[in-house]
């Protein structure tokens, strides 16, 4: 009976075999058959949507924002994410005159959080509102439009964070090294290379700096001064923090207030003023407007400061106690397009060099 039942045994094993070996080919086949309706369902569909749906910009490159308005400047140049994309290399496409970098919300400025005047207030004349308006990127609108009696200015950085004091901002430091060593053909030591390496990372720390800035830092943090490209580096770090220094800085400029206290951010105990103001504005007449502005403003300018006021030799503003470099000095207290700049803002007329005209001057 044993050996009469060993081919059944057999039978049975041989028979589950084939089945299993036909149900793995079935299986197989229809994963194989799956996966290629599939490959051909996302080929057809991939087609249909090149060739027939309308192609939509990604917002890397759409995600602007239309203007330098105060909403716009409320927020961190991060936030923006074609910025972000295209490494926060232009601004705002509505705005007059391209702007390299973000322009930095000021929370202490009252000029502006009280909603009398906005972030960009100079708009009346198109031909110099722009050079005008770059101002505000480095400085509090009291040093031009506010009173003072002292010569040069008494001037204070201060951050914009805190609206507390503060001192030059890390990127003078990090220019006024490079300019150095560049002016000099130096190559510095390994404690001036340190000094660098800090003023690029307190620079680069700020929520609205260029990633420039933190790549120049990173490169330079791993190319040292014996490598054969650092001269190469500091060349072009020299090149480029230039264009990092308006609206990056983390601070700004205003006039200083008492010994060790808080600078002029405004016009002092103007409040119920600046109700009365916003109220009334609307309908007063020629008279009392004139009478609502003056108490918004005690300490306004009959006459704002003019472009040679500050950037000349023994002008009110002196650029070396505020920490610029020397080189950067010179390029502010010697500018000829400051000249240019007044005769536009009074109206008259001006001449391009002769040697963009062919040797001709021309207006």
């Amino acid at each position: 009976m044993a050996e009469t039942g060993r081919p059944v045994v057999r039978g049975s094993i041989h028979r589950v075999v084939r089945v299993g070996l036909a149900v793995a080919y079935r299986t197989y086949a229809l994963a194989l058959l799956m996966t290629i309706a599939y490959l051909t369902f996302l080929a057809f569909r991939y087609l249909w949507i090149s060739l027939v749906v309308p192609a939509q910009t990604s917002q890397r490159v759409t995600h602007f924002p239309a203007k330098l308005s105060g909403s716009a400047l409320a927020t961190a140049r991060g936030e923006w994410e074609g910025l972000v994309e295209n490494e926060w290399s232009r601004s705002p496409l509505a705005h007059y005159h391209r702007l390299d970098s973000w322009i930095q919300p000021d929370p202490g400025n009252n000029c502006t959080t009280s909603g009398c005047h906005a972030p960009l207030p100079h708009n009346r004349r198109k031909e110099v509102r722009a050079f005008l308006n770059l101002h505000t990127t480095s400085m509090h609108c009291g040093v031009c439009h506010m009173v003072s009696q002292k010569r040069p200015l008494d001037l204070t950085w201060y951050d914009l964070q805190t609206q507390a004091p503060a001192s030059p901002p890390p990127l003078l430091r990090a220019l006024a090294l490079l300019t150095e060593w560049t002016k000099q053909s130096a190559i510095p030591s390994e404690e001036q290379r340190i000094d660098l390496l800090e003023s690029l990372r307190q620079a680069g720390s700020n929520v609205n700096a260029s990633p420039e800035i933190r790549s120049l830092h990173d490169h330079l943090a791993v190319v040292g001064p014996k490598n054969e490209e650092f001269p190469k580096l500091i060349e072009h770090a020299a090149a480029v923090l230039p264009r990092h220094m308006r609206g990056e800085y983390g601070r700004k400029i205003a006039i200083a207030g008492e010994p060790n206290g808080p600078p002029i951010l405004g016009h002092p105990d103007t409040e119920e003023a600046i109700r009365r103001y916003r109220e009334r504005a609307a309908t007063a007449d020629e008279g009392e407007l004139a009478s609502l502005l003056d108490a918004v403003h005690p300490l306004r300018r009959p006459e704002a400061l003019t472009c040679r006021n500050c950037h000349a030799d023994q002008g009110l503003v002196n650029f070396t106690q505020l920490g610029y470099p020397a080189e950067r000095v010179r390029s502010l207290t010697h500018r000829p397009i400051d000249a240019m700049i007044e005769r536009i803002g009074a109206g008259q007329p001006f001449h391009l060099p002769t040697i963009l005209e062919g040797g001709h001057e021309q207006k």
